[in-house]
């Protein structure tokens, strides 16, 4: 945070911003892993939780929102996309282990109740969310719509926000390039 007089005295962005990092640098404190959770909440915490801590009000209002949709569209994304070359399902599966691995948000699910505030959780370990859909043997009418199919299943599926991961990967193999 910087004030309006620190916004005057800085001749730059840069002096700026030389003068909020160390601000932010002075007041950092670090917060251990299951620091912001009652030790009550700690306790019902179930196996294999690495951190957790209390969902921000963003979050909750996103899953309200979520959850009140009755087509399942609000904060729901479904994102296409179209690679060109040969795929390796073991290489696809490691790379998206890999990446749960390092960024512990692609390993979290949510406890909203029975604790005394809606927690998000980060699950030590959590497997990979892989679906493959093989075409190779369908027309070209069949395969868009079976991934039109596909498509809409995850449109209108909804995550367990009480399951990690939340978030799934699609593939569809098989298609003429």
């Amino acid at each position: 945070h910087f004030s309006i007089s620190d916004v005057f005295s800085s001749r730059t962005i840069a002096e700026l911003a030389r003068a909020v990092q160390q601000d932010a640098v002075e007041k950092f404190e670090y917060i251990g892993e299951f620091e912001l959770v009652l030790a009550q909440d700690r306790a019902k915490l179930p196996d294999g939780i690495v951190s957790a801590y209390p969902m921000s009000s963003l979050q909750q209002g996103m899953v309200y929102h979520n959850l009140a949709s009755e087509d399942n569209s609000v904060f729901h994304n479904v994102i296409n996309q179209s690679f060109i070359g040969s795929f390796d399902g073991v290489i696809w599966r490691q790379t998206i282990v890999n990446v749960m691995k390092r960024h512990e948000i692609l390993r979290t699910s949510f406890l909203m109740q029975g604790v005394s505030v809606p927690l998000q959780l980060v699950h030590e370990d959590v497997a990979p969310p892989l679906q493959v859909i093989d075409v190779k043997n369908m027309s070209a009418q069949e395969q868009e719509r079976r991934l039109a199919q596909a498509m809409l299943e995850l449109r209108q599926s909804r995550f367990d926000l009480n399951k990690a991961p939340l978030f799934k990967s699609l593939k569809q193999v098989g298609a003429p390039i």
